[in-house]
């Protein structure tokens, strides 16, 4: 039977399951990435005089911007297996957003830093959600 064919079932699309596992594995990315920059960055952040509230805790933005990412991913997984709309434009505009500012982190150009390599999971991430929105579809076998 044609794909045209009026008769033919809807096909699902497999790719909300793709985009699903591989959500898991940016938030495991992430979460890795969050928890090692905060262990890091912590005792400069509190410093000598215990005084939290000082323009140290700057310090502490790209760890908060890693850890929403792994978050949001994680919740997003299984309503993305499910298909859900909602779930895919939520993972868009954080990878996005994520993205967005580990590119402007690298056009900084912190030395010694793996700011490539988070850029480059989140872009790959925000390729994949923007490949369903824009209409591509993987078609479910069976």
């Amino acid at each position: 039977m044609l794909v045209s064919s009026s008769t033919a079932k809807p096909l699902g699309n497999d790719l909300y399951r793709l985009v699903a596992v591989s959500s898991v594995l940016v938030g495991l990315f992430f979460a890795a990435g969050a928890s090692g920059h905060i262990v890091a960055v912590w005792p400069m952040v509190v410093g000598e005089t215990n005084d939290f509230y000082t323009q140290r805790q700057v310090l502490l933005l790209p760890g908060f911007v890693l850890a929403t990412s792994c978050l949001v991913n994680f919740c997003a997984c299984w309503p993305l297996w499910q298909g859900k709309r909602w779930a895919l434009h939520l993972a868009l505009i954080i990878n996005l957003l994520a993205s967005l500012y580990l590119g402007y982190l690298l056009h900084r150009g912190i030395p010694d830093h793996p700011i490539a390599v988070f850029l480059a999971v989140a872009s790959t991430q925000v390729i994949l959600l923007g490949a369903i929105k824009a209409g591509f579809i993987w078609p479910t076998v069976g």
